[in-house]
């Protein structure tokens, strides 16, 4: 079957530099071969996706829907959010009545659930927009109170240091920690607590609270130990290929 795809990195750094394009290429040839399909053509252009009316501002993708409706075959990319964490946009490219497939999700995820995942990224985005403003906001104004309140909530990461692996991990409906712990392991986000990295990665994703998360290490040394050995472990990563995990950093 011809499989027509498109690659869109989200900046034009990236795209000046190289970065990105490369995984969602492997990417998406990982997942042809997987499936059987063959490539048709490649699509790449370096540009974000904001609005209902943005697919004007992406002619490259506009010119790969437009040659898969003529060749009535699929148009594939890496990941979701490499196109956009707009609905208003995801909803737009599926309008166009093209196949859509996100090799990251596979080939069984339906238009329910690109909306669904959609959503929940563009949710993300503003909660943590306006969690920001607000504490920023209740802080100048001498709200003390209400700054605490804030304050508070940027601390609830810290539920899910493990001591003993001094890693993050995921709990079960009681509250106690997955079992099914790897810290080189990611996958999907309905099969695993980690997606698009995993534990090795997540570990430093707690920029509003550094001083915090230097004391969950045991302090400034380890802390600095532990971040030096993350660009020189030997590490081969568990579940599967995904898009931009090329390695744990770059």
């Amino acid at each position: 079957m011809p499989f027509g795809h498109g690659a869109g990195d989200r900046t034009q750094r990236q795209h000046r530099s190289g970065l990105g394009i490369e995984a969602q290429r492997s990417a998406i040839e990982r997942f042809a071969a997987t499936e059987s399909l063959k490539i048709a053509a490649e699509y790449v252009e370096a540009e974000t996706g904001k609005g209902s009316d943005a697919l004007d501002r992406r002619p490259q993708l506009a010119a790969a829907l437009a040659a898969a409706k003529v060749a009535k075959c699929s148009v594939v990319v890496a990941k979701l959010d490499r196109l956009s964490r707009d609905v208003a946009f995801v909803a737009g490219l599926m309008a166009q009545r093209v196949p859509f497939i996100v090799a990251e999700l596979g080939r069984d995820a339906d238009p329910f659930m690109l909306h669904l995942y959609a959503a929940l990224a563009e949710k993300e985005r503003r909660l943590i927009s306006e969690g920001t403003k607000a504490a920023l906001m209740a802080k100048k104004m001498g709200k003390q109170e209400e700054y605490a309140f804030w304050e508070k909530r940027s601390k609830n990461y810290r539920q899910y240091f493990d001591p003993s692996s001094k890693f993050f991990r995921g709990k079960k409906e009681d509250g106690t920690w997955n079992p099914q712990f790897n810290p080189s392991r990611s996958s999907r986000p309905w099969i695993n607590d980690y997606s698009e990295g995993n534990s090795y990665q997540y570990l430093w994703l707690a920029p509003q609270d550094i001083p915090g998360l230097m004391s969950l290490m045991g302090g400034e040394e380890n802390f600095n130990k532990r971040l030096d050995s993350l660009f020189s472990i030997p590490l081969d990563t568990t579940g599967g290929h995904l898009a931009d995990m090329t390695g744990l950093i770059g």
